[in-house]
């Protein structure tokens, strides 16, 4: 009977078919029959594994006979179906000829699982092999490389070197200016804001101006008239001057006639009623060109008089004007409102409403110690860092003072900066950079490659791929670079990290 054969293949093989339901599926049983051979033999149990493995077939068979019988009864109906089989079956010649027929079914399955066995068993020692052969070659190489010293290095090089010392302290605008009305009276307009930049003269506010502008009216009425009388005093004057000349010309004459006259009389050649009568012409010419010097003078006078009124009455229009250009307040510089109050319809008086700042230059206002005195001179060129901003500017000593502050042992020196872009804002701290130590050429290495080995600086440097300890002679160190004096030279490579680890001679890895 087919179920009891299979009954059978499943003692021959181990199984209690009765507790096959506690696989999942097919792939779970067969998994427990016919465990992975490469992992049996990689275990060591590689003839286990090849004489004890069921072929896939013989447990699907009993997998899926075992599972048609559950799905239709696990119990009584078992026994009724094994009962009827037996007896419609029950015939040896059947079992023989069924078992031959099976057993031809068979035998390909197992010999193909074999092959595959096989196979997979010779990939496996042939790995085995190949590990062996690696492992052999190469191992020592690795744990070679595996024991060098990482290193870094970096290559001399020839430049300036510096070192600065920096001073704290803030920047100021080149120049700033309060704003004040000149006048009180109420804002009528209102131009800029705070934090505006304006031009200077630009207007900033107006003050309302009626009244100003109706004494500016007045002043100039009083100015025309006032030179209006000026010239008619210049003429007057004229006409007394042309006065004077006519009556000095009756004069000499006049003074010509009696010379003549007396002359001629003394000879007897006249009358007396003849001479008398030109002597009497000039009494009269001579008081009539005093007369004229008289007008002439109180013409004069006049026109002094009058033109110093028509000077008053032009500076008091010219003042008039002035005080109405005070009403509209303008700046006094050209830079930027730092600070505006005004605002229209208020009322402003003679007091500050706002600052005007000049930022296109700046200046840093600060001391230096007594150690710094003879690095110093004006005109000279320094490195200026705003924190804030994370940049460096340049700066020009403007002034230096060799005689230190009262009460103090430090020297005041002025450093003006150029702000071009108004991007350095007044107020701002900053820390100027003074170079205390300086030198155009030099051999220099980053500061780490500089180790102190018994008591002496040492740089390691690389040769044909092998390390070389060098003692040198340090100069200028300013923290990222050390000055070299003697014991290396520009160009070498030297080892600015794990030189400490690294022995002279033996190879080591170059990280970078």
């Amino acid at each position: 009977m087919r179920s009891k054969k299979n009954r059978e293949r499943a003692q021959e093989l181990g199984l209690d078919i009765d507790d096959i339901s506690g696989f999942k599926d097919f792939d779970d049983l067969k998994a427990e029959i016919d465990p992975d051979p490469v992992e049996e033999y990689l275990s060591g149990g590689e003839e286990t594994a090849a004489e004890g493995a069921a072929p896939a077939e013989q447990i699907e068979d009993i997998y899926s006979g075992h599972r048609m019988e559950q799905e239709v009864s696990v119990g009584d109906y078992e026994d009724d179906y094994d009962d009827e089989y037996d007896e419609e079956y029950d015939d040896e010649e059947y079992d023989d000829e069924y078992d031959d027929e099976y057993d031809d079914d068979e035998d390909e399955p197992r010999h193909r699982a074999w092959k595959i066995i096989l196979l997979i068993a010779a990939l496996a020692l042939l790995a085995l092999v190949g590990y062996r052969v690696y492992d052999h070659f190469f191992a020592d190489n690795a744990a070679s490389e595996a024991s060098k010293v990482t290193v870094k290095v970096a290559v001399a090089t020839e430049g300036e070197i510096y070192v600065e010392s920096p001073i704290t302290a803030k920047v100021e605008a080149i120049e700033e200016a309060a704003i004040v009305p000149v006048v009180a009276g109420k804002v009528t307009s209102v131009s800029y804001k705070q934090g505006d930049y304006v031009k200077k003269g630009a207007v900033l506010l107006t003050v309302d101006d009626t009244q100003a502008k109706a004494q500016v009216e007045q002043a100039k009425a009083a100015m025309t008239q006032m030179e209006s009388a000026v010239t008619q005093a210049k003429t007057a004057a004229d006409q007394a001057n042309t006065g004077v000349e006519q009556a000095k010309v009756i004069l000499d004459q006049a003074e010509a006639d009696f010379a003549r006259y007396q002359t001629l009389y003394e000879e007897g050649a006249i009358s007396q009623q003849q001479y008398e009568s030109a002597q009497l012409q000039l009494t009269n010419a001579q008081a009539q060109y005093s007369n004229a010097q008289a007008q002439q003078v109180s013409a004069q006078a006049q026109v002094t008089s009058v033109q110093a009124q028509s000077d008053s009455a032009k500076a008091a229009y010219q003042s008039a004007v002035e005080s109405l250009s005070y009403y509209s307040v303008t700046a006094p510089i050209s830079g930027y409102l730092t600070s505006f109050s005004a605002t229209t319809g208020g009322v402003v008086g003679q007091a500050v409403i706002g600052y005007i700042s000049d930022t296109s230059e700046l200046v840093v206002n600060t001391t230096v110690s007594e150690a710094l005195t003879g690095k110093i001179n004006e005109g000279d060129t320094v490195d200026v860092y705003i924190s804030s901003l994370d940049e460096t500017v340049k700066g020009t000593v403007k002034t230096f003072t060799k005689v230190p502050a009262p009460n103090t042992v430090t020297y005041p020196i002025t450093i003006n900066i150029k702000n071009p872009d108004a991007d350095i804002l007044a107020g701002m701290f900053v820390e100027v950079r003074i170079k205390s130590e300086y030198k155009a050429y030099a051999v220099k290495v980053p500061s780490d490659a500089v180790m102190v080995k018994n008591g002496e600086p040492i740089v390691v440097t690389i040769v044909d791929g092998l390390p070389v300890f060098n003692t040198v002679v340090t100069g200028i160190d300013n923290g990222n670079e050390v000055e070299i004096v003697s014991g290396i030279k520009k160009g070498d490579v030297v080892i600015t990290s794990g030189q400490q680890y690294v022995q002279e001679g033996e190879e080591v890895n170059i990280a970078n």
